[in-house]
């Protein structure tokens, strides 16, 4: 029960999110945004389900993953909430934007700048500055992970343990007269070396693997100290699916896992090992990555309205359409035209009604003047 308890599933206007606290193991959150949802299923498969209104809810995007919340209660109204806001998004998205662009290409009318995604992360400081560096480094839009300073700490208490324990034995034996003071500060100077070098190659290690997020891409950089290197990138439109993974004791040391999973070509996962404020990074992955699509379809109005621009002076080389001055002096020509030949027929109709009118008095008078005398 317990456990169940902090289980949840939650409809936004921009994703469904399905979070799984596990008690005292890990927790596990997955997201899928509105815009890539593919299918929404609902099974209710046993009589129990039926009478109790339960059942289970698959969610279905355009990646291979899927998001399943099993014994969802309502389950048929999750599903038309869902639907609901797919068929909201579809039906806003589109036109609004489409009317923007005109109103921004065509007549100059430019929409006041958007604001850029928003970054819900927190800088990190280790204890000592020149050995933990900010964590994430920030640099206008683009954000820089690596690991957290505690999981680096972690690794480096290795080299440092074992640096004092040689310390440790040196003491010991040069106390008991085993180890004279020359042998012992020789073997201190080359436990030094030795140990000393491998806290550099950890620091340098973990140091360079960077986890780059940007308005176009997200990049995996993993550099070894005075070795290869090897970089991954992907477009943010080529991702299908963001989760991450905190097991309870990361919980309690506050970094995690964030998983990316990318279609495509070249598609595969990105995992940003052991960063501070999973949550955060998943968040702010999900934000550029709706920024990202939102400006990716503007791309294509443009590309759609550009080629009616292209459409539109082919026409006019061809001679098929007029111009504004060509339409006016068209105007002109043709409203001359139809008074040259109006007006004569107006005068000529307008003398005709003058004739008709004059017509009976000339007649009255002409009979007045053929009445015999002595005729009342």
């Amino acid at each position: 029960y317990i456990d169940w308890m902090d289980d949840f599933f939650v409809v936004t206007n921009r994703r469904v999110v399905y979070d799984d606290q596990q008690l005292f193991v890990r927790h596990i959150q997955q997201q899928v945004l509105i815009e890539d949802i593919q299918q929404v299923n609902t099974v209710i498969d046993s009589y129990p389900a039926v009478w109790f209104d339960y059942g289970r809810l698959v969610i279905r995007s355009f990646s291979t993953r899927t998001l399943s919340f099993n014994f969802a209660a309502h389950p048929k109204e999750i599903e038309a909430a869902i639907q609901a806001e797919i068929g909201k998004l579809r039906r806003q998205r589109e036109p609004d934007l489409l009317r923007t662009m005109i109103e921004d290409q065509v007549y100059g009318n430019k929409p006041p700048p958007e604001p850029g995604p928003a970054q819900r992360v927190q800088v990190q400081r280790g204890p000592i500055a020149w050995l933990f560096p900010p964590n994430p480094e920030i640099r206008g839009d683009t954000i820089t992970w690596r690991p957290s300073w505690v999981y680096m700490a972690l690794a480096l208490a290795r080299p440092v343990l074992s640096f004092l324990l040689v310390l440790v034995a040196v003491l010991m034996l040069g106390s008991l007269g085993v180890l004279s003071t020359e042998l012992g500060v020789a073997v201190l100077g080359v436990a030094f070396l030795v140990f000393g070098g491998w806290f550099y190659w950890i620091r340098e290690e973990l140091i360079n693997d960077v986890y780059v997020l940007n308005r176009q891409n997200i990049i995996d950089v993993d550099r070894r100290p005075f070795g290869p290197e090897n970089v991954r990138r992907a477009q943010l439109g080529a991702i299908q699916d963001i989760s991450f993974d905190i097991s309870f004791i990361e919980s309690l040391l506050g970094f995690g896992t964030v998983r990316i999973r990318t279609g495509g070509a070249g598609g595969g996962e990105f995992t940003f090992n052991h960063v501070p404020d999973p949550r955060g990074v998943q968040a702010t992955i999900n934000d550029y990555l709706t920024d990202y699509r939102k400006h990716e379809r503007e791309r294509q109005l443009q590309d759609a309205l550009q080629l009616i621009r292209q459409y539109d002076a082919l026409q006019r080389e061809r001679g098929e359409k007029l111009s504004r001055a060509e339409l006016d002096q068209l105007i002109a020509q043709r409203t001359e035209a139809m008074l040259e030949r109006a007006v004569p027929r107006l005068v000529e109709r307008e003398l005709r009604n003058t004739q008709a009118a004059r017509r009976p008095a000339g007649m009255l008078s002409r009979l007045r003047r053929r009445r015999p005398p002595g005729s009342a």
